[in-house]
């Protein structure tokens, strides 16, 4: 987004919260609704924008200037008015959770997307419903803390992505069919299942990349594409090797480097969580030197995303890393980078 129309929201979104209050939102028509929705539209696209930008801030004060008005749209209308507000709020609870996850505050997350996939069904939108539905599981599968442990909420992560993929296979693009077989896949791959994991893995290229391009709206151009369908892979192999297919981690690398060679911009947000998982790749396989110095990488990347989630995946690699080879605790550059994570706390 340039500059000019990001300002030019900053400042609509500021008008918009203002005239609000003046007004006494719990007491505005149909008709100042209806006038309203296509500016607070415009606003909550203006957010994944944003989101996608690392502009966590400008996102987080956007979402909050709407918030009241779509919330009380719902409560005081009907019909289709009522549904246009649903539409737009269930997106708002999904960017909420994303920004509650990026600063570590994981299981916060949990209880945004379970808000939006209610209003998301009261939109009557299938896409935004299967949407949310992936958002809410993979905020179960791959956001909670390993203490109690995701294998407590697999089981209910994969009925929430099987019927994400029911509802995009009847009515959704193939963008959004590929996007829920993909997501689902890495959640199978988590559980174990690796032959299913790798079925729905290729289903989801194979429609990826056989469909015709398509106008999305903001809340799936910004989530999907070649970059997070890329991780999702990425995701998938990283999962098959732990659960003991170590031939899996050089296929994380390779995935990768097929992304590389299609030249395609992604969001740092996904970009750095690729690092990541290449950087555990890397690091599993041996390949200790490059791995320290991906692992920094990764480190100063996301203080500069300033994401916690970002270094909380960091410091779980770093971890494992030093469990699987003691002799990491001599090199200087590695035992610093601990003592910096270290800090870093899940909320």
């Amino acid at each position: 987004m340039s500059e000019p129309r990001r300002q030019f929201f900053k400042k609509v979104g500021k008008l918009l919260a203002a005239s609000m209050m003046l007004a006494n939102i719990y007491d505005v028509s149909d008709r100042q609704y209806r006038e309203r929705l296509p500016l607070v539209s415009g606003l909550v696209a203006s957010c994944w924008h944003t989101l996608n930008e690392g502009n966590f801030a400008q996102t987080h004060e956007t979402a909050r200037q709407v918030l009241p008005f779509l919330q009380n749209m719902v409560c005081s209308t009907s019909g289709t008015l009522q549904q246009s507000g649903a539409f737009l709020l269930a997106q708002v609870c999904l960017l909420q959770g994303l920004l509650v996850y990026h600063q570590g505050r994981l299981q916060e997350r949990v209880g945004y997307c379970h808000n939006a996939v209610e209003y998301a069904k009261l939109s009557g939108d299938t896409r935004l419903e299967a949407a949310c539905y992936i958002h809410l599981a993979n905020a179960l599968c791959f956001g909670i803390p390993v203490s109690p442990g995701r294998e407590a909420f697999l089981p209910k992560a994969l009925a929430l992505f099987q019927r994400a993929v029911e509802l995009s296979q009847n009515g959704g693009t193939h963008f959004l069919r590929a996007k829920s077989l993909a997501e689902y896949g890495s959640a199978l791959a988590a559980a174990g299942n690796e032959y299913e994991a790798n079925r729905h893995r290729d289903q989801a290229f194979e429609i990826y990349f056989g469909g015709e391009i398509s106008q999305e709206p903001p809340y799936l151009a910004s989530d999907f594409g070649p970059g997070p369908l890329t991780l999702q892979t990425m995701i998938t192999w990283d999962q098959l090797a732990e659960h003991g297919k170590k031939s899996y981690y050089k296929q994380v690398e390779e995935s990768y480097d097929e992304f590389l060679r299609l030249r395609v911009q992604v969001p740092e947000r996904f970009a750095l969580e690729m690092h990541n998982y290449l950087t555990d790749a890397v690091l599993a396989r041996g390949e200790l030197d490059r791995g320290v110095y991906m692992l920094t990488q990764g480190y100063h990347g996301a203080q500069h995303l300033k994401s916690t989630k970002r270094l909380l995946e960091v410091q779980r690699i770093h971890t494992r890393a030093q469990e699987q080879f003691p002799l990491l605790k001599q090199k200087t550059d590695f035992v610093t980078l601990g003592q910096e994570l270290a800090l870093v706390q899940v909320k």
